[in-house]
C-alpha cells in the first residue's frame, strides 16, 4: 500500500480466495522404443499426433519376409514369427519374417486409434541397431527426466524374449515406484499363446518374473491382439526377397494352370505383371491367385499381432478425458482390433483377475454382440485392499502430485497459523471440486475427505523448531463396481 502522506482515497485490493491447486495432467503417455531417426539423440520429444511422430522420428520399419516349401513333418510356423499357407496341390509354404520386429511405429498408431493425445517418445536407436533390453532401459532413464508423462510403457519389450522383457518391465516398475507420480502399462511375453500351450503358461512366467515392491504402480493386460493397423495392400512381392518372389510366382503359375488357365495365358499374365508397377502387380496377383492372397494375409497378420499396452494407454487417455482419472478404464471397446489372440472365458479369467498370491492380470475379451472389451481394472497388486484398482492408484497419484506442486510455493514461508490456514483452505477447495466432479465417495465433503494441519493436529513444537510443516490428507476414492450381484427371491401372491 502506498504511504499515506496526503489527503485522498486509497485503494487496497485483497484476495477473497486462497491460492488454487491445478490438477496435474494424468493423460500424457511416455513411450520408449526404436525409431527410424531421432532429431535429438538421447532426448525425448513431445508429440501430439501420429503425423507429429513421423515428422520427428520417421516412418515404418523394414518388414521383409522369406518363403520356402515346408519339409515333410516340419512343424508349422507360428506367430509372431510368421505363418504357413496350404498349397492347392498339397504341401505347405512357410512364411517367415526376416527383419527385426521393430513395432513402436505401429504402437503409436494403435495409441492414437484408441484415443491417445499427448505423448513423449524416447528413442532407443535406429532401425539399424540391435534389439536388446539395455537400449530400452537407457531410453527409459532419459524419459525419467521429463516431468510430464504420467503413463509409461514399452511395447517392444516383449519382442526381446522372456528374460530381457522381464528386465525392462522391472525397470518400468522401479521408475514408477521411485517417482511415485507415474503408472506403467505392461505386456505379457508370448501373450499370443494360450495358458495351456505346450510351450508353457505365459501368465505363470510373467508372474514369476514381475515380483517386486511397486506392484500397485502398474497394470498388465492379456492376451495380445490381432489388429488392423496394417492393411493387406501394404504387403506383396516387395516384402519378399528375390528367391521368395521367384518361388511365389512359380507357385502362382502352377495354381493358375491347376484351375484351368492355359499355359500361354499364364505366361502372358506373368509377363504383364512384370511390366506393371509393384502396387498394380500385387493387385493383379491377389485377384488372380488365392495362394498369393493367403501369403499376403500371413504377412499382414504377422505384423498386425500387437501387444495391448499402446491401445490401453490410449484408452486411459480417452477415459480420463471423458470421465476423469477416477473412472476405471474398463468395459470399454478396443478400436482397430479383429480378435484377441487367445480366447478367455469366465472360468479362465478367474485366476487372471484374483489369484491367491500372484499378480493380477487384466483380460481383454470378445463378447457376442458387444465387441472386444477390456474386462479388468486391477493393478498388479490385486490382493491389496488399498491399491487393488487402477483408478484408485491413479487418483492418488493425481491428488498427491497436484498438492505437492502447489505446496512448492510455501517452502520457506513462516510455519505459523496464517500459513496453515491458507494451505488448509487451498487444499480443501481443491478436494471439494474433485468431490463435486465424482472423484470421491461420500454424500458430503466431510464424508469424502479430511484435511489436517497445525500444531497439535499434525505437528509438535519440535517439528516447528526443526522446520517441518506436516499436512495430512485423507480421502475416500471411488472404487469400481467390479462384482454386481443380483438377488432374486419368490414372493407369495397377496390374497
Amino acid at each position: 500500500m502506498a504511504e499515506l502522506k496526503k489527503p485522498g482515497v486509497y485503494i487496497v485490493e485483497k484476495n477473497a480466495f486462497p491460492n488454487s491447486i491445478v490438477q496435474i495432467d494424468t493423460r500424457v503417455a511416455g513411450f520408449v522404443g526404436w525409431t527410424e531417426r531421432n532429431v535429438r539423440p538421447g532426448a525425448p520429444q513431445r508429440v501430439l499426433s501420429l503425423s507429429d511422430f513421423e515428422r520427428l522420428f520417421g516412418g515404418l520399419p523394414p518388414m521383409g519376409f522369406a518363403v520356402e516349401l515346408a519339409a515333410a513333418g516340419a512343424p508349422p510356423v507360428l506367430a509372431p514369427e510368421g505363418g504357413s499357407v496350404s498349397l492347392p496341390g498339397g504341401g505347405r509354404l512357410d512364411v517367415r519374417r526376416t527383419t527385426p520386429p521393430f513395432s513402436l511405429h505401429a504402437a503409436m498408431r494403435f495409441f492414437y486409434l484408441n484415443g491417445g493425445s499427448v505423448a513423449w517418445v524416447a528413442s532407443a536407436g535406429g532401425y539399424d541397431a540391435a534389439m536388446g533390453a539395455e537400449p530400452l532401459i537407457e531410453a527409459l532413464r532419459a524419459l525419467d527426466a521429463e516431468p510430464e508423462p504420467a503413463i509409461v510403457l514399452c511395447p517392444e519389450a516383449v519382442r526381446l524374449g522372456r528374460e530381457e522383457a522381464a528386465r525392462v518391465n522391472r525397470a518400468l516398475l522401479d521408475a514408477c515406484g521411485a517417482s511415485g507420480s507415474r503408472f506403467a502399462v505392461l505386456d505379457v511375453s508370448d501373450g499370443w499363446r494360450t495358458r495351456d500351450d505346450a510351450a508353457g503358461d505365459p501368465i505363470a512366467a510373467f508372474r514369476e518374473d514381475i515380483a517386486g515392491p511397486f506392484a500397485s504402480y502398474a497394470a498388465a493386460y492379456y492376451p495380445w491382439l490381432s489388429t488392423t493397423i496394417h492393411s493387406l495392400s501394404d504387403f506383396g512381392l516387395g516384402a519378399l526377397d528375390a528367391a521368395g518372389r521367384t518361388l511365389v510366382l512359380h507357385l502362382v503359375a502352377e495354381e493358375l494352370r491347376r484351375y484351368g488357365r492355359k499355359d500361354g495365358e499364364v505366361k502372358g499374365l506373368l509377363a504383364g505383371i512384370a511390366d506393371e508397377t509393384e502396387e498394380t502387380a500385387d493387385k493383379m496377383l491377389r485377384s488372380s491367385s488365392r495362394t498369393f492372397a493367403a501369403i499376403c494375409g500371413v504377412m499382414a497378420a504377422t505384423v498386425n499381432l500387437q501387444p495391448p499396452s499402446a491401445a490401453m494407454a490410449g484408452l486411459f487417455t480417452e477415459t480420463d478425458n471423458a470421465r476423469g482419472v477416477w473412472k476405471a478404464p474398463a468395459n470399454v471397446s478396443v478400436n482397430a482390433v479383429t480378435s484377441p489372440a487367445a480366447k478367455i472365458d469366465d472360468d479362465a479369467q478367474a485366476d487372471l483377475n484374483a489369484p491367491a498370491v500372484d499378480a493380477s492380470v487384466n483380460a481383454i475379451r470378445s463378447f457376442t454382440g458387444r465387441g472386444i472389451l477390456v474386462w479388468g481394472a486391477r493393478t498388479l497388486n490385486g490382493a491389496s485392499l488399498d491399491w487393488r484398482y487402477i483408478p484408485v492408484r491413479r487418483t492418488a497419484i493425481m491428488v498427491e502430485g497436484s498438492i505437492r506442486a502447489a505446496l512448492e510455493a510455501y517452502v520457506f514461508e513462516a510455519n505459523d497459523a496464517n500459513t496453515w490456514a491458507t494451505i488448509r483452505g487451498m487444499v480443501e477447495n481443491f478436494l471439494i471440486n474433485l468431490w463435486k466432479a465424482g472423484a470421491f465417495a461420500g454424500t458430503t465433503p466431510e464424508e469424502a475427505f479430511a484435511v489436517q494441519i497445525g500444531l497439535g493436529e499434525t505437528m509438535t513444537a519440535q517439528d516447528i523448531l526443526d522446520g517441518r510443516m506436516r499436512l495430512a490428507v485423507r480421502f475416500a476414492p471411488m472404487r469400481p463396481a467390479e462384482f454386481i450381484v443380483l438377488q432374486f427371491e419368490q414372493k407369495m401372491a397377496a390374497e
